[in-house]
């Protein structure tokens, strides 16, 4: 099975981060897996919240939709993905100084795996690059052996395998909720 990360519903709006676009790199760049510009310099985040409280979370949710995840993500990618992820710094200030630990999460690999046939989605005007979904299936062997990718076809949606999800549950993973695409919306 194919599933989809998004930030968990439970995770407190009063949590999320704001990205330092001024002084960062155009976010969209993480995207870019392997092709990713090299020398980007540190992303930088403010969350308007304590260390403590952002702490109880193993990824923190952003205003720049980029994964920031915390050292029980890390090292269960490490462990199952080494080779679908890459780590980088970030700098993430709170109200109480500085909070470590965390990375972004860059994804390496990008795929095709949108089964054409059974989904439904809008074109961005005048383009060929799809701008949302009704409707949303995935070849159900697109990720092959890779248990983390991009679609290719559309960048935000990141692609989790089963061992993955199945470790994240069993793990207590907090702030990340992988769900099947048919559940996608808009």
């Amino acid at each position: 099975m194919i599933y989809l990360w998004r930030c968990s519903e439970d995770y407190p709006n009063r949590l999320y981060g704001r990205y330092n676009k001024q002084r960062g790199p155009n976010r969209f760049l993480f995207w870019e897996g392997n092709d990713r510009p090299k020398n980007l310099g540190t992303p930088e985040f403010f969350f308007e919240a304590s260390s403590k409280h952002l702490g109880e979370w193993d990824s923190l949710c952003n205003d720049a939709g980029l994964p920031i995840v915390g050292p029980r993500i890390i090292q269960i990618l490490t462990e199952i993905a080494p080779d679908d992820v890459e780590f980088l710094d970030v700098q993430i200030a709170t109200r109480q100084g500085e909070l470590v630990g965390y990375k972004l999460l860059c994804i390496l690999n990008a795929i095709n795996g949108l089964d054409h046939e059974r989904s439904e989605y809008t074109l961005i005007a005048e383009t060929e690059e799809i701008g949302g979904f009704r409707r949303l299936e995935y070849v159900p062997s697109c990720l092959g052996d890779l248990q983390l990718a991009r679609d290719a076809e559309y960048l935000p949606h990141i692609l989790v395998g089963e061992e993955l999800q199945e470790r994240f549950v069993t793990a207590g993973i907090r702030g990340v909720e992988l769900y099947l695409p048919e559940e996608h919306l808009g």
